[in-house]
């Protein structure tokens, strides 16, 4: 009535997730249909490549670097977006061709960094997590 919960029964069961629990993300998007942008536009990403994607991070994707935000695209992929000590990092990443492309731009300076990968192959993620690592601070 008052657009707002006004309380709870019971609650069988609890699970408590990061904000960017990427496999979480990840499944959340299997949800999108074709047009799901302003209702005619969007195409959904494929649930094979969600689950390969899903896969390929928790293999690859070191656990104590900062998890990225993740978007559907309008193409029907995926973009990962990370906000670090300044720098605005997207990946963003076709599902079919297992290829993402690196745009890194440090707000202050403008410096501007970007990079095709080939995220089918194990080096393009340590690649990856370094230089997440790098301007997190940090080593992967």
């Amino acid at each position: 009535r008052y657009e707002r919960l006004q309380s709870l029964e019971n609650v069988e069961r609890l699970s408590l997730l990061d904000v960017n629990d990427i496999a979480a993300r990840l499944e959340e998007l299997k949800a999108l249909r074709h047009g799901w942008l302003d209702g005619n536009k969007g195409f959904a990403p494929n649930q094979a490549g969600l689950d390969w994607l899903a896969e390929t991070f928790q293999r690859n994707y070191p656990d104590e670097l900062p998890t990225p935000y993740l978007y559907p695209t309008a193409e029907g992929g995926v973009q990962a977006e990370w906000s670090v000590n300044g720098w605005e990092i997207t990946l963003e990443i076709d599902l079919e061709r297992k290829h993402g492309e690196w745009h890194a731009l440090e707000m202050t300076s403008e410096t501007e960094e970007k990079k095709s990968l080939s995220l089918d192959k194990f080096d393009s993620w340590q690649w990856l997590a370094a230089e997440i690592a790098r301007r997190a601070g940090g080593e992967a």
